[in-house]
């Protein structure tokens, strides 16, 4: 769905502190260290999509660039394996946000759907006392409530914020339209439905705003009355 795309994308905003930015993005603070524990790929992959999201920036933040950088972390052990270890590392280098993708494999347990899992998961990050990004995969779709989190309930409940994205692409099309839906959360309103068009250019990735209205599959994840009006 574009769920690690769009997370280093921004990722590159948070870290750079790019108040005016094309995903039109509020940020707190000027800038943040970056730490991203990786599960899925590997680093030379990673370092060309940092690589191909820099080229479709850099036209407009040629001197921040040179100063962006994200640092990488191959990871295969459970993150509660490695609590000490990531602490040590959040408290030395200073870390504002740590990104993990993804939680299955962070897990480290072979039943998503028992409570362990996701409670250790989870528990171990709080310990980290940090700001965290957990990227997951989705269960099927319950009816008009939108997909759940795969794996057990404590996914979502221990989740402060959490959101739903969803990818349109035609096939054979060089860009891609990415939805994000808000599904719970603790500390504010829940905000309303986002959409982004990346397109590829060889090696760049451009990022525009969209209007979720003008994505037919997104607009249908409004509510009714937006919809009507």
């Amino acid at each position: 769905a574009g769920k690690s795309l769009f997370c280093l994308s921004a990722a590159v905003i948070v870290q750079l502190g790019l108040k005016e930015n094309p995903m039109h993005l509020a940020q707190k603070h000027d800038q943040e260290k970056i730490l991203w524990l990786d599960y899925e790929s590997d680093q030379e992959e990673f370092t060309w999509r940092l690589r191909c999201i820099h080229n479709g920036l850099s036209p407009f933040y040629k001197d921040k660039l040179g100063h962006s950088h994200i640092d990488y972390r191959r990871s295969t052990l459970p993150i509660i394996d490695e609590v000490d270890t990531l602490q040590n590392l959040v408290l030395d280098k200073g870390y504002g946000l740590v990104i993990v993708d993804s939680i299955a494999a962070a897990c480290g347990v072979t039943d998503l759907n028992k409570p362990e899992g996701a409670i250790g998961l989870l528990s171990a990050m709080r310990q980290l006392k940090v700001t965290s990004w957990l990227i997951g995969h989705t269960a099927k779709s319950e009816g008009n409530k939108g997909a759940s989190i795969f794996g057990s309930v404590f996914f979502t409940n221990y989740g402060r914020s959490v959101w739903e994205m969803k990818k349109v692409q035609e096939v054979g099309e060089d860009s891609l339209s990415i939805g994000l839906f808000h599904r719970k959360v603790n500390q504010s309103k829940l905000f309303k439905p986002l959409a982004f068009q990346f397109t590829f250019d060889k090696d760049a990735v451009t990022i525009k705003k969209q209007d979720v209205k003008d994505v037919v599959e997104f607009s249908k994840e409004r509510r009714l009355e937006d919809q009507i009006t």
